[in-house]
């Protein structure tokens, strides 16, 4: 009981942690229920099978709207928790204006089912490479990254991470911090939404243009008209080329499609790397 008590008032004894900022808003922030949530999309999804994923990208906000396709692709996670041994977040800057790839500094980043600690030592020989610093203002806000880790947390347990935003950064700086944290026992997760802020046939027009181009690998319509993460995408395409993955998307939808209006909507998609 002690123990239990110093765990929930000083973050399992990290000393640095990162307090969430959208629990309440976009998942819920009581474990009980977040974990019965997560549960229910991920035994709603249905996702083809294959081998384990060498990265996924999945979307994020609210997980009424968002869940049900983040779900497609952490499933697949789900069927082999055994291959990973971390995961990497690769999401974009929401406000913070910064050059290059942002990591952070905090040993651990809370989410109501409890921390998940970071992999200090490796982000410690990444902030020493051109284009890689450690900004933590930059994770406020960071929903991208935030979003994803009650799903890594509820599938792979306490499993180290490796949390990164990119802000003004190129291919190349994005590709490189990917590949360089990616192994055979290594997640990459592309925390990434679609198209925003059009109406639902369109947003499909230029989502279906997107998944179009993230499947035959080449950049062209993963710019700034077609998503809001052209960066973590654009990195990963990057990576697969050079690697010679197979780029799969296995859900794709707007938020009209699963809770929201169709006036005005958020393209989200689930893709499989490997």
């Amino acid at each position: 009981m002690i123990a239990g008590l110093f765990e929930a008032l000083f973050g399992g004894g990290y000393e640095h942690v990162r307090i969430p900022e959208f629990d309440g808003l976009h998942y819920p922030d009581e474990e009980e229920e977040l974990r019965e949530v997560i549960e229910r999309h991920l035994e709603a999804a249905d996702p083809p099978e294959g081998p384990p994923p060498k990265a996924i990208v999945v979307p994020h906000g609210e997980y009424d709207y968002a869940g049900p396709i983040m779900a497609m692709g952490w499933k697949r996670v789900w069927a082999e928790t055994s291959a990973y041994d971390r995961i990497a977040i690769m999401g974009s800057s929401a406000r913070v204006p910064f050059r290059g790839v942002a990591t952070s500094p905090m040993d651990a980043f809370e989410t109501p089912i409890g921390p998940l600690g970071l992999e200090t030592d490796t982000i410690e020989e990444l902030i020493h490479i051109d284009g890689v610093r450690a900004i933590e203002p930059a994770f406020d806000p960071a929903a991208s990254v935030e979003a994803q880790l009650p799903f890594a947390q509820a599938i792979l347990g306490d499993i180290p991470l490796l949390p990164f935003l990119a802000g003004d950064a190129t291919d190349d700086e994005v590709a490189g911090v990917l590949d360089r944290v990616w192994d055979d026992s290594t997640l990459l997760v592309v925390s990434a939404n679609l198209s925003e802020g059009h109406r639902h046939e369109e947003a499909r027009t230029l989502d279906d243009e997107t998944i179009e181009a993230i499947e035959s690998k080449t950049m062209e319509n993963i710019d700034r008209r077609h998503t809001t993460a052209r960066l973590p995408l654009r990195g990963l395409v990057r990576v697969a080329q050079e690697r010679d993955w197979t780029l799969t998307c296995i859900d794709r939808r707007t938020s009209a499609d699963t809770a929201g209006r169709p006036d005005e909507v958020v393209g989200y998609g689930a893709v499989i790397g490997g």
